[in-house]
């Protein structure tokens, strides 16, 4: 699926349901009434409503003025991501697809220099989805240009050798919010998608686009009820979290909530892909006498074994 598409089409479906569109508007801060939420305030327009809906992505300034939430830089992680154009045949021979079917492939260790995080390559029709994502703090510790991360994974031949030939059409940073979701309502106000920290890495797949459209659609059902009884209390809007609750958005957070902690640690990206790929090395080559295989393991796993079976028991509760 593709962003640029699939927001206008979505954003043209709330305007054919009612919706005012105004797009290239930067709202500022928020509107108060007796210490509760009531409008934005963008440039020299003060815009009154009952009830604010926070959907400005993961850094919400919306909601850090609402105090719901406060901001540190170890809570995000930032997304990088090229559209790449390619001929759909060129696309289905190199991935070995057939009648239309797609392919994901992940990456882990060297693609982000060792920083906590992967990479990515989806397939499109006509195009492919490649990039890099990496935790803010790591960056920011080892100093590191964000930039050549993602240009030194294109470069990497098992990638470069999907990638080759293709045209740039699209080039995107988005911040993601791993840890620590926000309060998500009060006094006239509620919080949704990134906004609110929803969102479920699980380390095999980050989830953000089905949390943020079911948390959309459950704030809707909140202030439809709050609109009925003329209520915007902190009281009426808890409905949206109850919602929530209900449904898979906060069920899922939930079950999830040790994997942003157990994600982080920095032997997934370094020791241990080392320690596989020394593994199966050593298991191909032939270089004489071979040995068993939990021999081999035995082997390169030396020193190591305590730690391996620490994370092992730390990543079976969290994931």
């Amino acid at each position: 699926m593709l962003r640029s598409e699939f927001d206008q089409w979505f954003a043209n479906k709330a305007v054919e349901a009612g919706a005012t569109l105004v797009s290239n508007i930067r709202v500022e801060d928020l509107l108060w009434k007796e210490k509760k939420v009531a409008g934005i305030v963008a440039g020299e327009d003060k815009i009154e409503a009952n009830v604010v809906i926070a959907a400005d992505g993961a850094v919400s300034f919306m909601s850090e003025k609402a105090g719901l939430k406060r901001f540190y830089v170890k809570q995000f992680a930032l997304g990088m991501k090229e559209i790449i154009e390619l001929p759909e045949k060129t696309i289905e021979d190199r991935f070995n697809l057939t009648n239309g079917a797609g392919a994901a492939q992940l990456f882990v260790g060297q693609c982000t220099k060792k920083i906590p995080g992967g990479g990515f390559i989806y397939t499109n029709r006509t195009s492919l989805s490649v990039g890099i994502v990496v935790y803010i703090d790591r960056l920011i510790e080892k100093k590191i240009d964000s930039h050549e991360i993602i240009s030194e994974f294109n470069e990497n031949p098992v990638v470069a050798e999907l990638i080759k030939g293709g045209k740039i059409l699209e080039y995107s940073a988005h911040v993601i919010p791993e840890t620590s979701r926000s309060k998500l309502f009060r006094d006239g106000m509620l919080v949704v998608g990134d906004a609110g920290g929803l969102v479920v890495n699980n380390g095999i797949t980050l989830r953000g686009m089905d949390m943020a459209i079911a948390s959309g659609a459950a704030a809707a059902e909140a202030v439809k009820k709050a609109m009925e009884k003329n209520d915007f209390s902190n009281e009426c809007l808890s409905h949206y979290e109850d919602l929530l609750k209900k449904d898979f958005v906060l069920k899922d957070i939930d079950t999830f909530s040790r994997a942003p902690e157990f994600l982080q640690n920095h032997r997934l990206y370094a020791l241990y892909p080392e320690i596989a790929c020394r593994l199966f090395h050593n298991l191909t080559a032939v270089d004489g006498a071979k040995k068993r295989v939990f021999d081999e393991i035995l082997k390169v796993t030396k020193g190591n074994r305590t730690k391996m079976i620490l994370d092992s028991i730390r990543g079976l509760r969290a994931l």
